[in-house]
């Protein structure tokens, strides 16, 4: 209300979520911090959130060799991206109808390149490139995760210090038929894996599997799983019912390929930035394993917000 902002484009590379119902996706753990972030204005996000996107979580099942244990969990509410994705454009739309600030989303639209210093975005609907379009902002947010094409610009840029490296750590996603799993929310741990499970829109249950590789020969599949055999064993040691075409998911599971973690910090703030700022996994990438870079960026957006309201909109 206090920020003279009279449009904000949103660019997606992807497709508009609300059109799939199975998108791949990691949790997200909502704790106290993301409770104040989304109750940050008093406007009814999180209610509305609440009511929409987000599920409470009363208690967590942890399986460690078999045994079963209930605890009380440290997050208050549990999402998934596509979810919480989701309910956030059904808000954006529900609020910009009445708001003075025009809101623009770009779905299935790639940005090739940005001038930091000027505000200068570049983008294209075209995977050929052949149809460039630029445009000029008072401020580009990169909020466009660990591989930020926002960051790469500031990087091009001279005296900017940047540190970033992969870590060892690996993870695989199993989608599974969830009706067998209706009432389980569940972390494991497993001869040196952790990971847990959460429920899809479509119903399906997804399953992420961590480990650390230690060598070459780890970076496909946790150390303890060495044939598709040993990940029968480590499936069927996660569920109490029998999984559907167990033989088709150990394959998939097994032959497919894993993912590593690029992590990213910025090392301090540039005045040589020019219109850009860097917020959530673009400046600070986290192990996808907390469940919390969501929450973090929410944090990083309020941060903004308070940045921007304290400046002088007169000059």
């Amino acid at each position: 209300n206090n920020i003279p902002v009279k449009e904000i484009d949103l660019y997606e590379s992807r497709e508009d979520p609300r059109l799939s119902l199975d998108h791949r996706s990691f949790a997200i753990g909502i704790n106290d911090r993301c409770i104040h972030s989304l109750k940050y204005d008093n406007d009814g996000l999180f209610d509305y959130l609440k009511s929409h996107s987000i599920s409470t979580i009363n208690k967590a099942t942890v399986i460690n060799n078999k045994k079963k244990y209930i605890i009380e969990p440290r997050v208050k509410y549990m999402t998934s991206q596509p979810l919480m994705t989701r309910g956030f454009l059904n808000w954006i739309d529900k609020v910009t109808a009445t708001s003075k600030c025009k809101l623009i989303t770009h779905f299935k639209t790639k940005v090739i390149s940005i001038d930091s210093l000027n505000g200068l975005l570049y983008s294209t609907t075209d995977d050929n490139v052949l149809d460039v379009i630029g445009k000029q902002y008072d401020l580009i947010v990169g909020a466009d995760g660990a591989r930020s094409i926002v960051r790469q610009s500031i990087l091009l840029q001279p005296n900017i210090t940047y540190e970033g490296y992969y870590t060892n750590a690996r993870w695989k996603f199993i989608p599974l038929d969830g009706h067998n799993y209706a009432n389980d929310s569940a972390f494991f741990t497993y001869k040196g894996t952790q990971g847990g499970w959460w429920y899809m829109p479509s119903g399906k249950v997804h399953l992420v599997v961590f480990w650390r590789a230690n060598n070459n020969n780890e970076l496909m599949n946790p150390p303890s799983i060495k044939s598709i055999d040993d990940t029968k064993l480590f499936l069927q040691s996660l569920f109490t019912h029998p999984i559907d075409d167990l033989e088709k998911v150990s394959n998939d599971f097994y032959n497919g390929l894993s993912s590593g973690e690029p992590i990213f910090k910025l090392s301090r703030y540039h005045k040589q930035f020019g219109r850009v700022a860097l917020i959530g996994d673009a400046a600070h990438t986290m192990s996808s394993a907390l469940g919390q870079g969501m929450a973090c960026g929410f944090e990083d957006a309020i941060s903004l917000y308070n940045n921007l309201d304290k400046q002088n909109w007169s000059n």
